[in-house]
């Protein structure tokens, strides 16, 4: 009888502490399915020559913003190696499709 009242007892504080962690937890953005990624055409270089960027490195896009005006710089990646975002278009990126989970 015991056993009993503990199964009807703990398992349901169980299942909301297993919720409340999933709550808590950050999401990957990877599995996101706004999220892109893309393979960088060309270096991308910033003041004093410093390569930001490198041809053929695979980034994260991180969002995709349209420009008002028809500007076609619209894809935002970060860069490790300068620590800053830089909007970038077609001619500089190559978007690839998600990856099948």
């Amino acid at each position: 009888m015991l056993y009993v009242f503990l199964a009807l007892v703990l398992v349901p504080i169980w299942f909301l502490l297993r919720g409340l962690r999933s709550s808590l937890i950050p999401p990957d953005v990877r599995t996101d399915e706004r999220v892109f990624f893309g393979r960088i055409r060309r270096d991308v270089t910033v003041e004093g020559g410093v390569i930001a960027l490198r041809q053929d490195e695979v980034v994260d896009i991180l969002e995709v913003r349209p420009q008002p005006g028809g500007r076609r710089f619209k894809y935002l990646v970060g860069s490790d190696a300068v620590g800053r975002t830089f909007l970038l278009d077609e001619e500089q990126i190559e978007v690839l499709p998600r990856p099948s989970q």
